[in-house]
């Protein structure tokens, strides 16, 4: 990361060979260069992206409440992540192992010391990172009635977006059925030819029962491409890939209108 003096520290990663742990690295002070504390692995759980940071140290007198320093456990669940960093809001948990026990939640943003884009980081949380040039599809942001249809079946559901600088655009989808219920996350936007949108969803959970080809469920990354944009609605492809529990590939198309406002007639463009 860069910029934020409350926590002035460097997450170093690289791949790793065993691929059920995808990455692993370490803290790495910035002020003196010591070791903070080990990163064990960086993984895709329920559709965020987790870095596990094990024996934190923090040092005699960095904080208040700990005069003597400190040992922590840190899981940090990534809700927008790109090529260049990842970033989270209420989404790290700090467990505090010594010299007494204790849980607190909090945002972190941690972005690469070459990252592109014009992007810069100025504090915790996605709206800690800044970028130099807006995307262009800050507009979009809403909640939406979201539907699509493909030859596996169709389905409807809510979508809320969000502009961040990170990755453009997030969000996640809910049940319309049971709304509020979370079903997946919106990972990041970007343009597509003919300066269309393009949405990239991961871990998308199909509940046991909802699919007659999966009774017993499954989960797939989803693409969505926009044929047309407009005010509060937009509509176009959608790629369904599932990977379990096993590999295919559903084509389809989508539409998207603000709930009360353009809200789609039906899963494809008018």
């Amino acid at each position: 990361g860069q910029g934020a003096d409350a926590t002035n520290i460097e997450l170093q990663l690289e791949a790793n060979a065993d691929e059920t742990l995808c990455y692993t690295g370490k803290i790495v002070s910035k002020t003196d260069g010591s070791d903070l504390g080990t990163v064990p692995y960086v993984l895709l759980i329920d559709g965020q992206m987790v870095v596990h940071i094990e024996g934190f140290v923090i040092p005699p007198g960095a904080n208040p409440l700990l005069p003597d320093g400190g040992t922590a456990n840190i899981d940090m669940a990534a809700t927008n992540w790109s090529e260049n960093g990842f970033c989270g809001t209420g989404s790290m948990t700090f467990s505090l192992v010594e010299p007494f026990a204790l849980d607190s939640a909090g945002d972190w943003s941690a972005l690469k010391t070459d990252a592109g884009d014009g992007l810069t980081i100025d504090g915790p949380g996605c709206e800690g990172i800044q970028r130099a040039e807006p995307c262009g599809f800050e507009d979009v942001a809403g909640r939406y009635d979201f539907q699509f249809e493909t030859a596996s079946g169709a389905s409807q559901f809510f979508m809320n977006i969000e502009a961040n600088a990170l990755t453009c655009l997030g969000g996640n989808y809910e049940s319309a059925i049971n709304e509020g219920d979370f079903i997946a996350n919106i990972v990041s936007a970007e343009g597509a030819e003919g300066e269309q949108l393009q949405l990239n969803v991961s871990n998308f959970v199909i509940p046991p029962g909802a699919n007659p080809l999966l009774p017993d469920g499954g989960a797939a990354d989803i693409t969505m491409t926009s044929q047309m944009l407009g005010d509060g609605f937009f509509c176009g492809d959608i790629v369904i890939s599932l990977f379990s529990p096993f590999a295919l590939d559903s084509e389809g198309t989508f539409a998207a209108g603000t709930v009360g406002g353009n809200e789609p007639a039906g899963p494809a463009c008018p």
